[in-house]
């Protein structure tokens, strides 16, 4: 991508996956609330990743995309994205 988002981050999908807080569960969002849902209460094995890294495929760039990756093993197309 290039330019700028509506909140003038510039270039940002498409480097690394990210690493997100929520642990992940298959099905989650088919019966989680509309807004601002809090990812499953129960911790599970793995946490959600999403976007796309340098090595991911082009239809697999979008932060809509969700993966499941596994805390305890090291991955060299997954970051966080540090936010206030």
């Amino acid at each position: 991508p290039q330019g700028n988002s509506p909140y003038l981050c510039s270039d940002m999908a498409g480097n690394a996956l990210e690493w997100c807080y929520d642990c992940y569960q298959q099905n989650y969002y088919k019966n989680s609330p509309d807004k601002d849902p809090k990812g499953p209460e129960k911790e599970m094995e793995t946490h959600v990743c999403r976007g796309g890294a340098f090595d991911s495929l082009l239809d697999n760039i979008y932060t809509t995309k969700r993966w499941h990756y596994f805390p305890k093993i090291k991955y060299d197309n997954l970051g966080v994205r540090l936010a206030k």
